[in-house]
């Protein structure tokens, strides 16, 4: 792997441990949010988030393409599938 390659998995890695940690966090952020009457602007922020994050991998995804070296495209690939089914999970 270039010097590159491993710090785009590690930014890779870390965006999908933070989705991780907000869909494990979700409901009682989502409770918190109802009781306080603020649900309509979480609501909105979290589709505006999880589509930051699934583009923010995609392309990620698409500059590892461009490389030559594609050893690590499984690990690219695997981990966006998992964000992409997370985002239906826990919703």
């Amino acid at each position: 792997m270039k010097t590159k390659q491993p710090s785009i998995l590690f930014i890779f890695i870390l965006i999908t441990a933070i989705h991780v940690l907000f869909c494990n966090f979700y409901p009682p952020i989502y409770g918190y949010m109802n009781i306080n009457g603020q649900l309509p602007l979480f609501l909105m922020l979290t589709k505006l988030v999880r589509v930051a994050i699934l583009l923010a991998i995609i392309g990620l995804g698409f500059t590892q393409m461009q490389e030559k070296n594609k050893k690590g495209m499984f690990a690219y690939l695997a981990l966006f599938f998992f964000n992409l089914i997370l985002m239906f999970l826990f919703s």
